[in-house]
């Protein structure tokens, strides 16, 4: 019967577990999507970015003209992703170029003239309604032409597809997604990814998809049946939304889940069931991990100054820098145009980070570095170049995208931070030595005063009076204290100067020896102790039986009157370390002064009423902190007892 309850216990007890793990791993399969997912917004949202950004320095370059006859458009069309039409529109409205030239009357920007003519600000990003039903929508992005005298002369208009857009989103970026759309700031669908002739393009989000109308903007959310990712545009008022289903992606999971349920009723295979998951998992992981990391080097990160090289014939002169580079390198724009970028190196050719970059060209490829680069007046700078390779609709590389930041204060502030920690450690090193110089050194004088003190009151027995006894008293007791003060400080500075090295440590055999020391103060006082079964750990054994003997010698210390103190010691998982609290029925701490007994010296109590220097919590503090872990004191209030909690790392694998 015995053996029949036990056999029935370990099977509720596998089967409990196993439940644990089939939800465990359910839900570690939708986090694990919903950053794969995440990550597929941001790459959709990059490339929307991309395109109106490579749209805008076009129509920059034809504004740049300062005519409004567009002839500037054909030549930039074929290098602008998604765009399907430039126009050049007059300031009454006539269209005056158009490319290309399609059949039919245009749609007049009204919107568009009446906000650059009315306003200063040169660029729009609008989008634009179809004239009838089934045509496709776009992106209108525009720039105002002045006259040479400054006037408004029109504006020069660049049309992305949202087609065009969705059908990438479909081909390049939709891994991990069933869906992703791009929606303007009132959610209004742009762009689809979804089969052409079932987009919702144009379509309220929440009408499109009424499984996301609880979800806010730019949350992370998860519906009854789906994932959901937001990815906020850096430069625009747009947002990629991206929905995966969660019954294709659970698949794998229930089947998993169902082989769990069979290894329950299968003891004798369990063991080696639960070790092929935990190397599947394992694996599974490592690439989920590499994967995100492939992802992250794919990213661009924000920009200061911005330049475009054409490559031509093995050279790469620039065409465009916009003004942040300009004030960054101290360069006009008519300087640098038709120049090569090397100009910024001077003679310094032989930095690494040159040759990475032409080995990134050569290559094809993208990179990033940190290299030093020299303003037009001579003076030096480091700058951060990220540099990525455009495309024509071919796959030919034809420019190349460069984003320049100056990093010299990050470098500055990096280069001052390592000295002032060098000069800090060296300062605490010091301190440490004068502080177990000094009190080494004091030990014999004090000696010598207790020594005389008691010397005078043994010779003049009888011949002093009581108040001459008393200050005679008060000397020994002051030269005692002093003298536990400095052994105190002795062993509060050997934490560190004369710490073991560490090694796997067994913490139950350092509660017996520490609960050895403490065995006479526990007696006395009648005290408790209950300790639950204590786990290997990663340490010094000496410094960790210190910590607790203090720890419960604390417990034993501050008890309350006529109440013999009860201890527990509990221990449970903390992340990647162990969590051990020693919690006693004690006199308790006001919360507002559970920091302030780590400090060194402080006592919350005077200085006769409890024995002690103050300094056995700083001790502990620093042993805790050697270990790599935090201390706290945790009490409801005077009264109410406290709990010490502590954290440290776990031992290795046996």
């Amino acid at each position: 019967m015995i053996l029949a309850t036990l056999g029935l216990l370990l099977v509720l007890g596998l089967a409990a577990a196993l439940w644990v793990v089939v939800a465990q791993d359910r839900r570690a399969e939708l986090d694990r999507a919903g950053l794969r997912l995440y990550q597929q917004a941001r790459l959709a949202g990059d490339a929307a970015s991309r395109a109106l950004e490579t749209a805008d320095l076009a129509l920059v370059a034809i504004v740049a003209e300062g005519r409004i006859d567009g002839r500037a458009a054909a030549s930039l069309l074929p290098y602008m992703p998604f765009t399907d039409a430039v126009e050049v529109w007059g300031a009454d409205a006539r269209l005056r170029h158009r490319v290309p030239d399609r059949a039919g009357p245009p749609a007049v920007p009204g919107a568009f003239l009446a906000h650059h003519r009315d306003r200063a600000e040169s660029f729009l990003l609008q989008p634009i309604h179809p004239p009838g039903d089934g045509a496709p929508w776009r992106l209108g992005v525009s720039r105002r032409i002045d006259t040479p005298g400054g006037a408004f002369a029109g504006i020069a208009r660049a049309l992305i597809s949202t087609e065009l857009l969705g059908d990438a989103f479909a081909a390049e970026f939709a891994t991990d997604a069933d869906r992703l759309l791009l929606i303007d700031a009132d959610r209004l669908v742009l762009a689809d990814s979804a089969p052409r002739g079932r987009r919702a393009v144009g379509r309220p989000l929440d009408a499109a998809l009424p499984m996301l109308s609880a979800t806010a903007v730019s949350q992370p959310g998860e519906t009854e049946s789906a994932l959901v990712a937001w990815y906020r545009l850096h430069d625009f008022p747009l947002q990629v939304v991206a929905v995966r289903h969660k019954d294709a992606l659970l698949a794998r999971w229930r089947k998993v889940a169902a082989g769990y349920a069979a290894a329950a009723a299968a003891l004798l295979a369990a063991s080696l069931l639960a070790a092929a998951l935990f190397y599947r998992q394992e694996r599974r992981q490592a690439t989920i991990a590499a994967t995100l990391r492939l992802h992250d080097r794919a990213m661009d990160a924000a920009n200061d100054g911005i330049i475009i090289t054409e490559r031509r014939d093995g050279h790469f002169p620039i065409i465009y820098c916009n003004p942040a580079f300009e004030r960054i390198t101290g360069y006009a724009a008519a300087e640098l145009r038709g120049k090569d970028p090397g100009l910024l190196h001077r003679d310094e050719d032989e930095q690494p980070e040159v040759a990475q970059i032409r080995a990134a060209a050569a290559a094809e490829t993208g990179t990033t570095v940190e290299l030093r680069n020299y303003r037009k007046d001579g003076t030096p700078y480091w700058a951060e170049m990220r540099i990525t390779p455009v495309r024509d609709r071919d796959g030919t590389v034809t420019h190349f995208l460069g984003i320049h930041r100056d990093v010299t204060t990050r470098r500055r502030a990096a280069e001052e931070l390592l000295r002032t920690n060098a000069e800090l450690v060296a300062s605490n090193a010091e301190l440490e030595q004068f502080a177990y110089v000094a009190s080494h050194d004091l030990q014999e004088p004090l000696r010598h005063v207790a020594a005389y003190v008691q010397m005078l009151e043994r010779r003049y027995q009888g011949k002093l009076d009581a108040e001459a006894h008393d200050y005679i008293g008060y000397a020994v007791s002051g030269v005692k204290r002093m003298q536990a003060l400095i052994v105190d400080l002795l062993e509060y500075s050997r934490v560190t100067r004369q710490g073991r090295p560490f090694g796997r440590i067994d913490l139950g055999a350092c509660l017996d020896q520490a609960l050895a020391d403490v065995a006479q103060a526990i007696r006395e006082s009648g005290a408790t102790v209950a300790a639950a079964e204590l786990p290997a750990a990663w340490g010094d054994q000496g410094q960790i039986t210190r910590l607790f003997a203090n720890l419960i010698g604390n417990a034993v210390k501050y008890r309350k009157p006529d109440v013999a103190p009860v201890i527990s010691i509990s221990v449970q998982p903390a992340g990647d370390r162990w969590e051990i609290t020693v919690a006693d029925n004690g006199i308790g701490i006001d919360p507002a002064y559970a920091d302030r007994i780590f400090a060194l010296f402080q006592r919350l109590h005077p200085v006769g009423q409890y024995s002690g220097t103050g300094i056995g919590l700083t001790i502990c503090k620093r042993i805790v902190e050697r270990h790599g872990g935090t201390i706290r004191c945790e009490s409801e209030g005077e009264g109410e007892g406290a709990r010490l909690v502590f954290t440290l790392p776990p031992g290795p694998a046996e």
